[in-house]
């Protein structure tokens, strides 16, 4: 069986292994959620467009519904991506589970009854499903509270570096200096 060569490799070889497995569900999610970030910071630099446009005197009408229209389109889009990435995680996220706590029984399955008697089937089924959960929680952990800020900052950033290198480049020391005094606290324990 695989199981063991995979489980031996380390947690993120162990996990990609189940997320392979549903491949294009994952992507689906990640697509949906980078553009969902981009349709969001997106938005922000419409709303900036309309305000400009509405501050011109009498700007004409195709250019005014212009401004409009993009600020709803990219709206939408937000909305409508994150309802997919959802949709679709709720779907690849659970499978994920259920491989693997199929495989895990599998493997256990394949024991002698020696291995039971010096365990309790009791505590061999909790860790399968602590596994399990603990793949649900970093998938969602990943896809709705660690990959969005991050893609939210990096597009930020460009963003603004379209607009004023120089400040641009002022926050990407900051950011750059903040993230190295958190990483630096995070390995002491602090």
């Amino acid at each position: 069986m695989a199981l063991p060569r995979y489980a031996s490799k380390g947690a993120i070889s162990f996990l990609g292994r189940y997320v392979r497995r549903r491949l294009f569900s994952h992507s689906v999610v990640l697509v949906a959620v980078l553009a969902a970030v981009g349709c969001n910071v997106a938005s922000q630099y419409a709303v900036k467009h309309l305000v400009d446009v509405l501050g011109t005197h009498s700007p004409p009408i195709h250019i005014l519904w212009g401004a409009v229209g993009l600020l709803l389109g990219l709206v939408a889009g937000d909305n409508l991506l994150w309802r997919l990435a959802g949709w679709v995680s709720t779907h690849a996220f659970v499978a994920v589970g259920g491989d693997m706590r199929l495989d895990l029984f599998d493997h256990l399955s394949g024991q002698g009854t020696r291995y039971f008697v010096e365990r309790f089937p009791g505590a061999l089924a909790g860790r399968i499903t602590a596994a399990a959960n603990a793949a649900w929680t970093i998938e969602n952990s990943l896809t709705w509270t660690t990959i969005p800020p991050g893609i939210a900052v990096i597009l930020s950033i460009l963003v603004l570096g379209t607009i004023n290198w120089h400040l641009t480049v002022v926050l990407l020391l900051i950011v750059t200096a903040l993230g190295a005094t958190i990483a630096w606290l995070a390995s002491h324990g602090r």
